[in-house]
């Protein structure tokens, strides 16, 4: 089997290089993508700068992929060589475990991060088990499909386990690239309404702004500090879209003025919502 090519951390926080390594024999249930796109997620930075303090090095980031299956292993069934796939923050569980047959992959306690002490998506090739492999709709362009894979399903897991209705009038915190996500699946969810908007940016927030327009015709109260969203009765609900180090004290000053809170799911999502979050975007 041909080596595979990408650009590989050799130490905490070091410059990307050029780095090849042979992959092994293609598994019975593993599949091969040729790459063509991969998202920079800011996950990949903290595992290039050992933030976690689980990263093993030399090794290739990059766990927002879009490409074309190049080759199956012999028990694969569901996919076919040249189809357009996605592979996301997660590349393999042990498929037996409560939370596997439960479909809850992502809390296997054997679950493998696609660029976590394995090679990720900066490269030309990667391997997953087929079943972490998701079809990507015809409809989906693959530059603005690859970031949904990492950062559109860790925001679409909780609305949709949470029950977003068209009765829902929600505020978001945060409008970096989750933030900007939420609004652009409230606008396909149900018909929930975005009626307010949080960020100390005040070019996020106009950015946001002409999102929201585009998408629904309506905008949004602006506000600067998340607080005053919270105080403010016309907000029900509150998703919080903000760096993770505010996620719990911004879940506490919610809920603590009677807001529902929706938070972005940790250890990213399962399967079904991969593939459902897409159909969503699709429509």
């Amino acid at each position: 089997m041909a080596q595979i090519q990408g650009l590989a951390a050799h130490a905490a926080g070091s410059e990307l290089l050029p780095f090849r390594y042979d992959p092994g024999k293609l598994t019975a249930h593993e599949v091969e993508i040729a790459i063509t796109h991969c998202g920079i997620c800011h996950s990949d930075l903290h595992l290039i700068a050992n933030d976690w303090g689980i990263s093993q090095y030399p090794f290739i980031p990059g766990h927002e992929i879009v490409g074309t299956v190049a080759a199956l292993g012999g028990e694969v069934r569901s996919l076919e060589v040249g189809q357009r796939v996605g592979l996301g923050w997660q590349s393999n569980s042990c498929g037996q475990c409560e939370w596997c047959i439960s479909g809850q992959e992502n809390l296997c306690p054997n679950a493998e991060g696609t660029c976590v002490h394995r090679h990720g998506g900066y490269a030309d090739r990667v391997r997953a088990n087929a079943r972490f492999v998701v079809p990507i709709p015809d409809a989906l362009p693959s530059e603005q499909t690859a970031p949904l894979l990492c950062a559109g399903v860790t925001v679409y897991s909780p609305l949709r386990t949470q029950g977003v209705n068209p009765s829902s009038r929600v505020g978001i915190v945060g409008i970096g690239g989750r933030g900007t996500n939420h609004l652009n699946l409230y606008s396909r969810m149900n018909g929930a309404r975005v009626v307010g908007l949080c960020d100390v940016n005040q070019a996020a927030r106009e950015v946001a702004q002409a999102t929201l327009l585009k998408n629904t015709g309506e905008k949004a109260k602006e506000f600067e500090d998340m607080r005053a969203m919270f105080a403010d009765s016309s907000v029900q609900a509150v998703s919080i879209a903000t760096p993770n180090h505010w996620h719990a004290l911004a879940a506490i000053w919610a809920m603590k003025a009677g807001k529902d809170v929706y938070v972005e799911k940790p250890a990213c999502y399962n399967i079904y919502e991969g593939q459902r979050m897409l159909q969503v975007q699709r429509e």
